[in-house]
């Protein structure tokens, strides 16, 4: 959870020679597994010094301080937490935040200033999501009374325009400047007696060890907002099946806590069948009884689109509640998180931590936990870390939606490891469809001429349920689905990841990068990045949701998990139709991280999820249009057109 601690003595003695520096590189290569960049080395040999001076210059010698520690359930680090009593006697934890801007500039972004020509977040902002973060997540320490607070130092920040430029940033809420001040190189005096004020009454050492040995758990509070928000939204309901589900993963929770049994429930279902509302009504049984839980999945668009919904119900429910909305949203929108942060628990804080695990999107799961860049930085297979955490996990799978070459979740894989470690083991099938206008023969269909079945009926087609459609352009697919837009439907286009996918222009205007000759002058870029600030606007919410955003084009990525009325499928040569087998041409894909795997059976295998993936997107209908002609007659055959 951190890197290195001690009292401010110890540490301000180690940074005359760059010691502190280096045990700290040192550590963060043996934790994250990669070695530690220039500006980050940089930051800990100036900004350490600058910080451990003030402090010590504020009497503060014998006060507890841990560097680089790391926010529960994700990756963000806080630069220094220092704890101690405050004036009244009370345990303080103070979150510093570092910073060696020499220039800043006002920035058109909210909440943000303007730094070497970047928009970044502005200190006070970063810092009070930092806090606001702990307050419900680190429970070891708000159970305790421990207050937390924060600042910012910035030890090189000395000119006059740039501390206004600071100063008069707009902030949302503008509270924020007050209440996590910043200060600046010319208020290093002020700086030292702000962190007397916090920790300066006495060294609280039982207020350091909460932080030494923390407990996740999320605030209940949060917790009645997170289930309220989610029982709230009538399209996540359960019916049949999917209530059976849920239903065994509850009581199976409700025996572990009494009996301390361990416990896996494999839940497996095609695309449709409801996998993702069992999950997230079994995040919201568990808040609403003040249950340690935690949602989790690998695909990164489908957890913020989640949360993002969450995070607007459960925002209307306090302005209902309350008539304002507080000074800083509950961060409901945490409780989503990913495989790897959760099994990252069994390494940092220790076993059973929390009651369930809720995992969708399961067959996205690592073989070991991985950094951003797919750096290996544990030596414990994560399904082992993940058992340990919980007593009870619960994982939602489709064997056929995985969709990189290190996605290793399975069915068979979870019950082998499970059963391996005496872990007792559940496994549920969903067959019922509520996707594909509950036009199971369609997904049955898709299978089949994907090859992951025997041949299927064609009769399918003559149901009015469902549409499905080949088209002779992209241009009439596009106009279709636009067509469907105006008429009241969610459309979106999607494509086979066979165009490179280039940053916005310097003026913000997006690249046409889906583009061909054979598509008759029609083009479109492919969905907006997220914005580079630390605030992101999460542009996959805004894709997913909006349809202002019709003319962007989503990848797998982008759509795995999510459904629209009617979906438009550009079909690429990356995956093709030959003599009645399906032949991958990784020449014609540009997604690196499939592209690293490279045998072509394997590749193969992967592309054929990706399309089925694609191809059931939509819950009234699906239109493709195939670059490869010889692709589109095996279609049209097993439609009995041919």
């Amino acid at each position: 959870m951190h890197l290195l601690d001690g009292t401010v003595e110890e540490l301000r003695s180690q940074t005359e020679s760059d010691e502190l520096a280096d045990r700290l590189s040192r550590r963060y290569t043996e934790v994250y597994h990669r070695p530690v960049g220039h500006q980050e080395y940089s930051s800990w040999v100036q900004s350490l010094r600058a910080f451990l001076e003030a402090a010590s210059d504020a009497g503060l010698d014998d006060r507890v301080v841990f560097l680089e520690y790391e926010m529960p359930l994700c990756s963000k680090r806080c630069d220094v937490l220092l704890v101690g009593e405050d004036r009244r006697g009370e345990p303080c934890a103070l979150i510093i935040e570092l910073k060696q801007w020499q220039d800043v500039r006002p920035s058109n972004v909210l909440d943000c200033v303007s730094v070497a020509g970047r928009d970044l977040l502005h200190p006070s902002v970063q810092v009070g999501h930092y806090v606001e973060y702990l307050k419900y997540f680190q429970a070891s320490a708000t159970e305790h009374g421990v207050s937390i607070r924060g600042c910012a130092f910035l030890h090189n920040l000395d000119s006059a325009g740039s501390i206004s430029s600071l100063r008069k940033t707009q902030l949302d809420p503008p509270e924020f400047a007050s209440t996590y001040p910043v200060y600046a190189a010319p208020e290093e005096a002020e700086f030292s007696a702000y962190l007397y004020s916090c920790v300066g009454l006495g060294d609280s050492e039982g207020a350091a060890e909460s932080f030494r040995r923390p407990r996740y758990r999320p605030a209940s509070v949060l917790l009645d907002h997170a289930a309220a928000a989610i029982q709230s939204n009538f399209e996540w309901h359960l019916l049949d099946e999917q209530r059976v589900a849920y239903s065994t993963i509850t009581a199976a929770a409700e025996k572990s806590r009494s009996d301390g049994k361990r416990r896996v429930i494999l839940v497996r279902g095609g695309p449709g069948t409801g996998k993702s509302i069992i999950a997230l009504q079994l995040l919201a049984h568990c808040a609403k009884r003040h249950w340690p839980v935690a949602h989790a999945t690998g695909s990164r668009a489908f957890r913020k689109v989640m949360a993002e919904i969450t995070k607007k119900h459960a925002k209307a429910l306090l302005k209902s509640m309350h008539g304002d909305i507080p000074m800083i949203d509950m961060p409901v929108e945490n409780l989503f998180t990913t495989p790897s942060s959760i099994a990252k628990l069994a390494d940092g804080v220790g076993t059973d931590v929390l009651d369930l695990v809720v995992i969708d999107e399961a067959h996205r799961l690592w073989d070991f936990r991985r950094d951003f860049f797919g750096n290996q930085v544990s030596d414990v297979p994560m399904i082992q870390e993940l058992m340990s955490v919980s007593p009870v996990l619960s994982f939602f799978l489709d064997d056929e939606q995985g969709v990189r070459p290190n996605e290793i979740g399975t069915v068979d894989f979870i019950r082998k490891s499970a059963e391996e470690a005496d872990v007792e083991v559940t496994l549920i099938d969903l067959e019922a469809q509520f996707r594909c206008g509950g036009c199971t023969d369609y997904t049955r269909w898709i299978d089949s001429v994907l090859s992951y079945g025997p041949p299927a009926p064609v009769n399918w087609n003559a149901s009015d349920r469902y549409e499905f459609r080949v088209m002779d352009s992209v241009s009439s697919m596009a106009s279709a689905l636009r067509n469907r837009m105006e008429e009241g439907y969610r459309c979106r286009m999607a494509a086979g990841f066979c165009w490179p996918w280039s940053y916005p222009r310097n003026d913000g205007s997006l690249v046409n990068d889906v583009s061909d000759p054979r598509f008759g002058g029609w083009s479109a870029p492919w969905n907006e990045r997220d914005k580079n600030v630390t605030r992101q606007v999460m542009m996959y919410y805004h894709w997913a949701t909006d349809n202002k955003y019709f003319d962007q084009v989503g990848c797998v990525y982008s759509a795995q998990g999510f459904e629209f009325d009617y979906v438009g499928i550009i079909f690429g040569e990356d995956l093709v139709s030959r003599d009645d087998e399906w032949v991958a041409q990784m020449t014609k894909n540009y997604d690196k991280g499939l592209k690293k795997k490279l045998d072509p059976q394997d590749a193969s295998g992967l592309l054929r999820n990706i399309y089925r993936v694609l191809l059931t997107r939509g819950v009234r209908g699906c239109f493709v249009y195939f670059l490869d002609q010889e692709t589109k007659r095996t279609f049209q055959k097993a439609l009995g057109n041919i």
